[in-house]
This record gives C-alpha cells, sequence and structure tokens, in this order.
C-alpha cells in the first residue's frame, strides 16, 4: 500500500513539474532570481484552465498527426514519384490541419528529417529557402526549421542548427 502511495506521490510531483515548466514556456512566465514565479491565484486558475483545454486540443492533434505521419510514411516509402507522395491522402489530410500540424511537422522535421517542405508551403504560405538551395536537402531542412523556431513552432535547443538572429 505504502509503494502505491509513493509512487502516486512521484507521478504527481513529475507532473506538477511539467505542467509547471510548460506554463512557464507557453504563458512567458518570468522567474525571479531565486528561481520562483509571482502569480496571483486567479491568474494561476485560468492559466490552469487555459493548460488543460491547450492539453487536450494538442493531445488531438498529435494523435491525429502521428496517425496520418505514420500512415503516409508506411505507404509512400517504397515510391519514387515525389507528386505521387505528396498527393497521398494521409499527407493531404496532414495539410488540412493547417497551423495545428505546423508544431508536429517542425518535430518531425528536426527528428527525423522527410518530405514536410511541400506541406509546410502549404500551410505557412511561406518559403524561406534560398533558390540557390532548392533541392538541397539538407540546406531546405535547415532554413524551415529556422523559420519553425523564429516563429515559436519549435521549442528547446535545435541540436545541429544554429539559430542566430543575423542570419
Amino acid at each position: 500500500m505504502e509503494m502505491a502511495s509513493e509512487k502516486k506521490r512521484e507521478r504527481y510531483y513529475t507532473d506538477t513539474c511539467g505542467v509547471l515548466e510548460t506554463l512557464i514556456e507557453n504563458f512567458r512566465l518570468s522567474p525571479t532570481p531565486d528561481n520562483t514565479v509571482a502569480i496571483s491565484v486567479g491568474d494561476a486558475i485560468d492559466l490552469a484552465r487555459q493548460f488543460r483545454k491547450m492539453q487536450e486540443e494538442d493531445s488531438s492533434d498529435a494523435k491525429q498527426f502521428r496517425y496520418l505521419a505514420d500512415l503516409w510514411s508506411a505507404e509512400t516509402s517504397f515510391l519514387s514519384d515525389l507528386t505521387a507522395v505528396f498527393m497521398h491522402p494521409a499527407y493531404q489530410r496532414i495539410i488540412g490541419m493547417g497551423k495545428a500540424a505546423l508544431p508536429h511537422i517542425f518535430t518531425e522535421l528536426r527528428d527525423r528529417s522527410g518530405h514536410w517542405f511541400w506541406a509546410l508551403r502549404a500551410i505557412t504560405g511561406d518559403d524561406p529557402v534560398a533558390p540557390e538551395s532548392a533541392g538541397n536537402i539538407r540546406a531546405m531542412r535547415e532554413a524551415w526549421l529556422i523559420y519553425g523556431k523564429r516563429r515559436g513552432y519549435i521549442s528547446g535547443e535545435l541540436a545541429e542548427i544554429e539559430v542566430a538572429d543575423g542570419k
């Protein structure tokens, strides 16, 4: 009985730390020098409600994206015709998710690479890839990851991409 209680406390602690980190990151709260965050009870309740709603939405979008991305990958990994790859119904449904898909696409591009450039252009209406880099997958990936980082779609550090304001 005591072991279950300890595991429950540990899970609660882990979940609480995760919630606090996410709140600080997503709601741009600034810790004080002693590493605390001052917030009113009312604001904390509002943030908790927003966070819960955001978690539910993210969870649903994340599940849908993962399902579609896995389906797309499984059914197109053997294709050499890129038009067929990009016109696959699962890829098109990801594009249809709109901006809700962007954090997931950027995470996928950062962690696994892949042919996400068409979807990124379709959803954002932008193309940060320099004309001389067209066709250079590594340069295209870097350009899009920098784009995603600067617009807040990618949080944390980009392991192999240096994001500098001057670039």
